[in-house]
């Protein structure tokens, strides 16, 4: 009895592939890929990453505009936002005592709207 073979075709040269399992296809593909097109996929990870880099700020952009007394933008919610907020949060809990009321209040602010935004709903 003949299986299924799942098929696709690389978007850059057109070759073709076929596979038993669909894990096995991509798995083909994606070394395909890295062998024949590496330049091209470094060009894609780095498009990517400077895409990114507009949506989701860094933790350093984050205290920057902390610690001036700015209110940041807040970002939508992601994974790459929440890492950065959480390195904040440590940096601002430890130097708690030697900030002023006026950077604690933004960071405060800051961190309920995130919250709010993330959530729908106040949290503490």
């Amino acid at each position: 009895m003949m299986t299924k073979l799942y098929k696709a075709k690389c978007s850059r040269c057109k070759t073709a592939f076929r596979r038993k399992t669909r894990a096995e296809l991509l798995s083909a593909l994606r070394q395909h890929l890295w062998k024949r097109h590496r330049a091209w996929m470094i060009s894609r990870i780095k498009a990517g990453k400077k895409e990114a880099s507009k949506v989701n700020p860094t933790a350093q952009q984050i205290l920057g505009k902390v610690m001036k007394g700015v209110f940041p933008m807040v970002p939508p919610p992601s994974h790459h936002a929440d890492k950065a907020i959480a390195i904040v949060d440590v940096a601002m809990v430890a130097t708690r005592a030697k900030l002023s009321p006026a950077v604690l209040m933004v960071w405060s602010a800051f961190k309920a709207m995130y919250r709010f935004k993330k959530f729908g709903k106040e949290l503490e």
